[in-house]
This record gives structure tokens, sequence and C-alpha cells, in this order.
């Protein structure tokens, strides 16, 4: 009899950035509310704005690894206020597959890079998928050199939000309101279910608090708990009659998953058909329309005009990852 695997499965380390910056982009909101609530109160969670790393020039140049994600985020209208005009903050996140006090300064050259290119005010989280300490707690880091005053130390600290999702416990979040966090307790912890009643507990949680027609924040939720919480084929059969099937869930995400995979394919097939780069463009912008029709997006009316006007490959390619995060073609970032 085979066990249920322990931790998460082999080969995790390699998707987790990419899935996990698809999941904080779709659920942002949902991230800020489960780390810092407070601030989250304060914010138009609506109308975030992430900005790409040409927005943010210099990261590597400055000997930087380029960040997960960096949102620009209005408050609030404060009636207290003096001033009318809006006032906005730079949310940046990171995800790291363990724990390990050198992300410490990492966090640290990115949260004074983004300060100096923004001068906006700058919130840093870091999500811990395994190590570190459970729940959110604040790590501080003291820069410069050792000194004893502890005015020096406060004029040299650096603070951000540290999520170690994979020490915290499931049964305390995965009946929070918030979607996201039903497919985060499937990397966590648990000291009442086995890996089978988790899993459960988790599809459900995220079946109930997700619209079926918004397939792609089902679809990410739904692969990071297949992802974390790998059954043996007898527990995968308990888990089976246990949860029973819920067919609407299954066959949009499946659909939408067949054109995802066609409209990548149609683009590189046409390219390879033409046998130029030109052509390569053109059949990515095909695709980048038929998904935009697809996933049912808000388009603008000159979208079509600028999407035309991209004949580089890869930022195409960036263009259409995007597609899978958006509700409307404005939030896409076209050009240089």
């Amino acid at each position: 009899m085979k066990k249920s695997m322990k931790g998460p499965p082999p080969g995790t380390e390699i998707m987790a950035d990419k899935l996990f910056k698809t999941a904080f982009e779709l659920f942002f909101g949902d991230l800020l509310e489960i780390v810092h609530p407070r601030l989250a109160s304060v914010l138009d969670l609506a109308n975030a704005r992430f900005l790409a790393p040409e927005q943010l020039p210099d990261f590597k140049k400055s000997g930087h690894k380029i960040p997960d994600l960096i949102a620009e985020v209005p408050m609030l209208p404060d009636p207290k206020a003096e001033s009318a005009d809006p006032q906005f903050v730079v949310v940046h996140i990171d995800t790291e597959t363990r724990f390990g006090k050198s992300m410490d300064k990492r966090m640290e050259d990115y949260g004074l890079h983004t300060l100096l290119k923004t001068k906006k005010p700058v919130v840093s989280i870091c999500v811990f998928l395994s190590g570190g300490e459970a729940d959110v707690t604040v790590r501080k880091v003291r820069a410069g050199v050792e000194w004893q005053e502890e005015m020096i130390w406060e004029s040299n600290l650096f603070r951000y939000l540290a999520f170690g999702v994979g020490q915290s416990l499931a049964e305390d979040y995965v009946h929070r309101p918030q979607p996201l966090a039903a497919g985060l307790a499937a990397v966590m912890q648990s000291k009442v279910w086995d890996r089978v009643q988790q899993k459960l507990e988790c599809m459900k949680a995220v079946d109930r608090r997700t619209n079926v027609d918004e397939v792609s924040r089902v679809y990410t939720l739904h692969k990071i708990v297949d992802k974390y919480l790998v059954l043996s084929e007898r527990d995968q059969e308990r888990f089976e009659a246990e949860a029973g099937v819920n067919k609407e869930t299954e066959l949009m995400i499946d659909l939408w998953q067949r054109d995802l995979d066609a409209y990548k394919a149609h683009g590189e097939a046409l390219g390879e058909a033409r046998g130029e780069a030109r052509g390569e463009a053109r059949g990515i912008r095909n695709a980048i329309l038929r998904l935009t029709k697809s996933m049912k997006l808000i388009v603008a009316d000159d979208f079509e005009d600028r999407l035309n006007a991209v004949e580089d490959i890869e930022q195409l390619h960036r263009i259409f990852d995007q597609i899978l995060h958006v509700r409307s073609t404005d939030d896409l970032v076209i050009g240089d």
C-alpha cells in the first residue's frame, strides 16, 4: 500500500514562482486582506495597477534580481486629508520556496530600490512556502555598521511582512472569506485532518468562494491544491468518492485549458508556416485576439490597432501571458 506524499512534491520549486505570481495577481486583494487587513481597508484594491519590469528599470543593473510582483495601489479618499490629490502605496510581493535569512537583505534591496524609483511609500511582503514562522510576522532588517546607539539602529531599520504559509495551520485559514485562503490552505500543515480530508476541505472552500465563470481564478486555485496535496492512488479514490464531482466546474476548466493550449499552438503554427518573424508575430497577435474573446475580457476600441503595432516576439508573449491575469485590455501593458 502506497502512502500519501508528505510535503510539497518533487518539482514544486520549478513551478512555484509562476503559479504563485499568477495567484497573487488574480487574488491581490485577498492577499492584502490576509497579511495586512488594516492596510487593505484603506486601499482601493480594485484599481491596483501592476507594474511591468520595464516600468521599474535598473534592477539588474543594480545587482538585484527582478521582483515577482509590484503594484501601485490608490488609497481610498480621506475626508480629513488637506489635499484632494490621490495618494498611492506601492506593494512589493515575492514568493520563496523555503525560508532563509538571506532573503532579509534581498527584500531590503527590493524595497529601497522600489522606493527610490517610485518615490511612493512601499509595503514589502514575502510569502514563504516552507520554513520560517507561522502566520504573518514582521521581519526587521538593520542596515549599516554595528552600532550600539538605538537611535542609529532605528534610522537604518527596514521592515517587511513575512507570511510563513508552510508553517501555518490549514484549519485556521480554509474557512476565511477570501478564496485565496482556501488555496493557500493546501500548502499548510494540519493537526486535525489527513491529506484526503485537507484536500476535500480546500476544494470545497475554493468552489464555494469562486464563481465558475471566472475560469482562470478557479483553475489557479485548483492547480495549487492539486500540486501541493498529492495523494496515493488509494487515497485519490477515497477523495473522489467523498468529494463527488462538480461537473460544471470541471467542464469550464477543461474547455478553458483546451482553448489556451489551442491558441498557443495556433500562434506557433502560423508563425512556422510563414517562416519569418513577421509571420510569427501575426500568429501570436491572432492568438491573443482569440483568447481575449474566450476569456470574455472588456476590449477597448483601440486595442486591436495598438496590438497590431507590436512586432517584437518577446513583447507579444508577455502580452499573451498577461491576458490570464486581467479583466480588461486596458490593464495590459502594451508597448515599451
